[in-house]
């Protein structure tokens, strides 16, 4: 197993869009600690909208993530990755995935009618007419 990460290529999660086309074994680490690891076929393409990235990016407005990463054949990735998994157990690969809220269009618009509602003291539509052809929402 890799107990350091000193000879693997790496960069800051900033600089996460000048990953390179390869397949690999990545490691998300901080101060020593790996966070999390995963594969990727194409690593650069993995990073473009990784599912962990709001979470990483959390933590490195705290202490700076890098981004390592083992090059490896892509046979070799369901394998490796469950070995370093086994291995380093990162926090990240224990605990599931925070998923966003959505909210329907009409609890949407409702929570936003509300907040208007502070700050707006008129709020109507006026019919068309010659003037204004159209029908307008005025808001005072």
């Amino acid at each position: 197993m890799l107990e350091k990460f000193n000879n693997l290529p790496y960069l800051r999660l900033v600089d996460k869009q000048k990953l390179t086309e390869v397949s690999a074994i990545y490691f998300a680490v901080a101060r020593d600690q790996v966070l999390y690891i995963g594969q990727a076929v194409n690593l650069r393409s993995r990073w473009l909208n990784h599912h962990r990235l709001p979470q990483l990016e959390a933590i490195n407005r705290r202490c700076e993530v890098k981004l390592f990463w083992l090059n490896c054949l892509p046979v070799q990735l369901n394998e490796l990755e469950r070995q370093y998994i086994q291995y380093y157990c990162p926090t990240l690969n224990q605990s599931k995935v925070p998923q966003k809220k959505l909210l329907p269009s009409f609890q949407m618009l409702t929570l936003s009618l509300k907040k208007l509602n502070e700050r707006v003291l008129v709020f109507g539509v006026c019919p068309a007419s010659e003037k204004l052809p159209l029908k307008t929402i005025v808001i005072q």
